[in-house]
């Protein structure tokens, strides 16, 4: 026959409300599981069952109110979209490798090792060198402004 003490009870317990987690997010019952893992410790020395549920009770408690602030936190940076392809390019620095004139329709940035043909959104001529800020994009070509 199994002998199944409290201690692994408690064991079990912690595991499952880990698991749970996956399903319910916000690390509520991660502290639950923190705390019945401290009940089993409190069980394996030999605490009553009362002080099993007092240690599981502070434990969860304490790290609800410490820790979960600190993941949530910690959590939310991930929840933020990233920005892909196009979208990354706006805001981005550019620097002018061909002077930028709309009139004639010239004009090339340097953009993280690739070039783009380029348009001054004010109109006005660009040089070359100048570091500019690119506004948007329409089909290859960047819009760019200048960064004073």
């Amino acid at each position: 026959m199994v002998n199944i003490e409290l201690w692994h009870v408690w064991i079990v317990i912690g595991i499952v409300l880990f698991i749970a987690e996956i399903f319910v997010p916000a690390f509520l019952m991660g502290s639950l599981g923190i705390g019945a893992w401290a009940a089993a410790i409190a069980a394996g020395f030999g605490a009553p069952f009362v002080g099993q549920v007092a240690a599981f009770i502070v434990t969860m408690v304490v790290v609800f109110f410490l820790l979960r602030p600190f993941f949530n936190k910690t959590l939310a940076r991930f929840d933020q979209p990233v920005k892909t392809g196009v979208q990354a390019m706006i805001g981005q620095d550019a620097l002018v490798i061909e002077p930028i004139d709309n009139i004639t329709n010239r004009g090339r940035v340097k953009v993280g090792g690739e070039t783009w043909k380029a348009k001054s959104v004010s109109g006005q001529p660009i040089a070359e060198g100048e570091h500019v800020m690119i506004s948007r994009l329409e089909g290859v070509t960047v819009f760019v402004t200048n960064k004073e």
